[in-house]
């Protein structure tokens, strides 16, 4: 046997064994690859609230993200990143100490690129900016938009 055939046959068998994986690879990355979009909480109330985040798929209804927190007067908090997939988007501020409970809800789209949660003493926002050609559209909770040009909420 020749180097030359030794050659040939090493190359012969590594195609054939790898055919079957780099088919698993393409299921697996098939489609867009997802961006993360950050997820920022901003407290500037004057006490300590509990925040619970979570996300729900909109095709299948299975939660795609949950996350707690305890923020402090003052605190900011990047909490994990978001998948930029259709889904729908809840925060809950748990009131205490005979506080309401406030819920805000919004959609994260493929165009999403932040997640600002803002908490106040008798209040909660949620602002979910979404990039659109040259500037920034920036929805809030109440349904109302902001158009910039420099990525900016416009405030």
């Amino acid at each position: 046997m020749n180097r030359r055939t030794v050659l040939r046959s090493t190359a012969a068998l590594g195609t054939v064994g790898t055919a079957g994986c780099l088919d698993a690879f393409r299921e697996h990355f098939q489609g867009s690859l997802r961006r993360p979009v950050p997820v920022r909480i901003f407290s500037e109330a004057d006490r300590a609230f509990n925040v619970r985040l979570e996300a729900y798929d909109s095709r299948t209804d299975r939660q795609t993200y949950d996350e707690a927190y305890t923020v402090r007067p003052d605190e900011r908090v990047n909490a994990p990143r978001l998948d930029a997939v259709a889904q729908r988007f809840r925060v809950t501020r748990f009131g205490g100490d005979g506080a309401d409970d406030l819920v805000e809800t919004g959609r994260i789209t493929e165009e999403t690129n932040l997640v600002a949660i803002r908490i106040y003493d008798d209040d909660l926002t949620l602002e979910i900016s979404e990039r659109e050609g040259e500037g920034t559209t920036n929805d809030t909770a109440d349904g109302s938009t902001n158009d910039t040009a420099d990525g900016t909420t416009g405030e």
